[in-house]
């Protein structure tokens, strides 16, 4: 942002800092996070003690903070996130001391508090206090308020002063009281019934009576009042003429509500209403009243209205007004007999009816013919509407032979290729307003006869040497061929957003499709196309189907994660299509590589268990099988629930059988006493930091005297937890087990704080926070949720080791093995938990979140 402070219109010199950093960021991530920054900031100097709302600076801080509100792309990180200023907000807007003041504080109420509220009663008092207050602008300010934003609690506060009000001598505040009460019917329709004494009156009171008019249709509609004495006094009022009324409400807008009340009105004494709309219509020089009237016509029972055309007696046809519209050069007489039209059924003038003839000559319709070409898109796009409702014969036809005429694009500009694809996409796009798919057949027929270029007639090869190629390549022409039309994929894609899921899901099916299976149809734009719907609107595509029709690698695997494809959205460069591209491929080959590194860690886990469980039976005599071996288990998640059952204790007696050699009760009792020696699943390993004799021996027998050799039954047990469960039951004797090499702790625990260590790196989305439970707690809550919990008395991140620290470390896998989010859980003070998120998964964090954020 160039502008200089003095010319910005900044409030204060931290809101034009501010400013600056919100526009010159590089993506919406980076302003945001200056917002969150600044808001932030604003909550600490809210807090402070010694802050009023009666502050100088209160006002220009609410104002900052509303631009926050409004500039930021995304979520803020929770609903209340600006709550924390609406105490200084209410205080404003009853003390403030000038009203440009109370009204920073009302419009930061209105913006920000939630309906439930605990602050709405102090609200509810300030706008009853402004209300009965003898000041014109306050009382006009709380009108405002109440506009904006009200509830069903401020209506017994306010109903009786409010109708008090409608005999204010102000026209501003009647203006508003009435707009007050169309608000507040919202929440109670009976409160109308307040008005019904005065807004007769207020009908004829010509300052007012717009405001008026709204109310009665209301009072109307709810059954309220009879539509005979209203609609009385809008004939007498259409039939006023203009320059006779000293405050002109203007006749467009009494007609419209005249055309509201039509069905309210008896069938009996629609004819006359009728009459006097078509004679209007015919009278008034305004196009804005002849629309109107057109448009109050169009409320009228086709049979009605063709009795009240064909009758001898009525006024002019009201097509007849309009003609002269149509021969006029200027835009906007063009679009008002368009709107014209296309307001009245085409009964009532096309002349399929036996009782009314066709209203238009034929140069009538050539000229509204020639609007399909017209530089105006607006017009172009009613003429379209217009003539599909009259027969879409005649539009299919014209494009057909609009096709068929594109002459081949290597002789051409890109410019001139933009001009037949857009015209084109327009005519398609009405003609397939229901059929996805045939809208997906025209476009494609579209690009190829706009960008596939013809063989070259025999006759024109000669001209075709090298300078004359040269000529036309310097000229530009050609260069649709291979280019991007980006004004015809802008209204593809714009069409398809204001479409439903069922339009869209055909259309993407039906364009993948051609695409991958009709080489004929490949074109530059096409491809573009096929990519877009495709990360858009793949999801929708269900089973099979998907795979049928998306035969890219791509395509599959973003159409099967959503939050994957908002991912790719979001770190694409920008929102245009060749930077998504680039995003896709950017994250295509991410993935790839985690899966690459992902699959190697698998392999080494399972040779290093295979490798150290044979080399431990190698080790020992041979020994009985209770049953048939099995394979060695893949690593995987255990929930809590069902591993408690599988952790073996022992008891706490020196002999477990008396029937049992003399070696196997020394065997047992050893391992029995031996809480390191127990066999824990990695999903209870984060349980047993719950055990302080545990960790405490854990500490002792990392480093002994002796070098820091384990026992061998101490290091029999310890293979079990690095295999993960063996199935294996051994039966040990006197001379059966040998010293193994040495295994400590650490190295049993290396392939997870490995991957954890490597996952940490790759991930790149971090969060963090406080918790109010402890990590033990939250451990368990993590392992619910399907996450890979353990603990590490050291520091894993620390180059030279690093001192105890007590923390946990968790881990989240996917589908497919890989490492979705990494966690860290540290005490904290007061049974508190100090927690560090890695996830690139926005529904995946969201979830861990709820977790780790969870009350005790």
């Amino acid at each position: 942002m160039d502008v200089k402070y003095a010319t910005s219109g900044a409030i204060n010199h931290e809101h034009y800092t501010l400013v600056q950093k919100v526009e010159s960021a590089k993506d919406p991530g980076l302003a945001d996070e200056a917002i969150i920054q600044e808001i932030d900031a604003m909550r600490n100097r809210f807090h402070k003690p010694t802050f009023a709302s009666s502050s100088p600076y209160c006002r220009d801080m609410l104002l900052i903070l509303l631009y926050c509100e409004t500039a930021m792309t995304f979520e803020p990180p929770q609903r209340n996130y600006l709550e924390f200023a609406l105490p200084a907000a209410v205080g404003l807007a009853e003390g403030g001391k000038t009203v440009s003041d109370r009204r920073v504080g009302y419009q930061y109420c209105a913006k920000i508090m939630p309906p439930d509220h605990e602050l709405q009663l102090m609200l509810i008092n300030t706008y009853r206090k402004d209300l009965e207050s003898h000041e014109e602008p306050r009382i006009c300010l709380a009108l405002n308020a109440l506009i904006q934003s009200s509830t069903a609690d401020v209506i017994p506060a306010v109903d009786t002063r409010l109708e008090d009000l409608l005999s204010h001598k102000s026209v501003q505040v009647k203006q508003r009281v009435m707009t007050t009460f169309r608000r507040l019917a919202k929440h109670d329709p009976e409160i109308v019934r307040r008005t019904t004494r005065k807004i007769t009156k207020r009908l004829q009171d010509n300052p007012v009576t717009e405001a008026a008019m709204l109310l009665a249709l209301d009072l109307v509609k709810a059954g309220v009042v009879a539509s005979g004495e209203i609609t009385t006094i809008l004939v007498s009022l259409v039939e006023i003429p203009a320059r006779s009324r000293a405050h002109q409400t203007p006749k467009a807008k009494i007609v419209a509500v005249l055309g509201e009340l039509i069905d309210s009105i008896p069938p009996s004494d629609r004819q006359p209403v009728a009459e006097l709309i078509m004679r209007t219509c015919a009278t008034s020089p305004s196009d804005e009243v002849k629309l109107a009237c057109f448009r109050a016509l169009a409320r009228f029972p086709i049979e009605a209205m063709e009795h009240f055309v064909a009758s001898s007696d009525s006024p002019p046809h009201p097509v007849s007004s309009i003609k002269l519209l149509l021969f006029a050069n200027e835009p906007n007489k063009q679009y008002t007999a368009l709107a014209c039209l296309l307001a009245l059924p085409v009964q009532i003038w096309v002349g399929t009816s036996a009782t009314i003839p066709a209203q238009l000559e034929e140069t009538d319709v050539h000229r509204i013919m020639s609007f399909l070409t017209s530089t105006d898109s607006t017009i172009r796009v009613m003429t379209i509407r217009l003539l599909n409702r009259v027969d879409p014969g005649i539009l299919m036809a014209y494009l057909d032979q609009f096709i068929a005429s594109i002459p081949s694009p290597s002789g051409h500009t890109l410019a001139k290729c933009e001009h037949y694809a857009s015209r084109a996409v327009e005519l398609s796009r009405q003609l397939d307003a229901d059929d996805g798919a045939a809208f997906s057949s025209r476009v494609v027929t579209t690009l190829v006869a706009v960008q596939y270029p013809r063989e070259v007639l025999e006759e024109d090869k000669v001209k075709r040497d090298t300078a004359y190629l040269d000529a036309a390549k310097r000229a530009g022409l050609g260069a649709g061929v291979k280019a991007v039309l980006e004004e015809a994929a802008e209204i593809v894609l714009g069409h398809l957003r204001e479409e439903s899921q069922d339009f869209r899901a055909s259309f993407t099916e039906a364009l993948c499709q051609s695409i991958f299976t009709d080489a004929g149809s490949v074109t530059p734009t096409a491809v573009l196309l096929c990519a877009a719907v495709a990360c858009e609107y793949g999801y929708l595509l269900k089973g099979l189907q998907l795979q049928d029709t998306l035969r890219c690698k791509q395509f599959l695997d973003l159409a099967k994660d959503l939050d994957a494809t908002k991912k790719v959205i979001s770190d694409a460069k920008s929102t245009t299509l060749p930077d998504t591209l680039i995003a896709v491929d950017l994250y295509t080959s991410r993935q790839a590589e985690l899966r690459k590194l992902s699959q190697a860690q698998a392999l080494t886990r399972v040779t290093s268990s295979a490798s150290i469980a044979s080399s431990l039976r190698s080790s020992r005599p041979a020994q009985r099988l209770k049953y048939d071996a099995y394979e060695a288990p893949s690593p995987r998640v255990v929930s809590p629930k069902n591993t408690a059952g599988r952790v073996r204790r022992s008891s706490r007696t020196p002999s477990a059988s008396t029937r049992a050699d003399n070696s196997v009760q020394r065997a047992e009792s050893h391992v029995d006493k031996d809480p390191m020696a127990q066999t824990l699943s990695p999903g209870r390993l984060a349980l047993a930091v719950e055990d302080g004799d545990l960790k405490r021996l854990a500490r002792s027998q990392q480093k002994s005297p002796t070098g820091g050799l384990l026992s061998p039954e101490a290091a029999a047990a310890r293979i079990d937890l690095i295999s993960l469960e063996s199935p294996f039951h051994v039966e040990p004797s006197s001379s059966s087990l040998q010293p193994p090499s040495p295994v400590s702790h650490a190295e049993a625990d290396e392939s997870f704080h490995a991957r954890f260590r490597t996952s940490w790196e790759l991930l790149r989305t971090t969060s963090r926070g406080w918790g109010e439970s402890s990590p033990k707690d939250i451990a368990k809550h993590l392992q619910e949720l399907g996450m890979m919990i353990e603990a590490t008395e050291l520091d894993v991140f620390s180059s030279d080791g690093g001192e105890p620290s007590d923390e946990l470390l968790g881990i989240a896998l996917g589908a497919d093995n890989s490492v979705g989010a990494a966690v860290r859980l540290r005490p904290g003070e007061d049974d508190s938990c100090l927690w560090i998120l890695k996830c690139d998964s926005i529904d995946l964090r969201l979830r861990i979140r709820q977790v780790l954020q969870r009350e005790r």
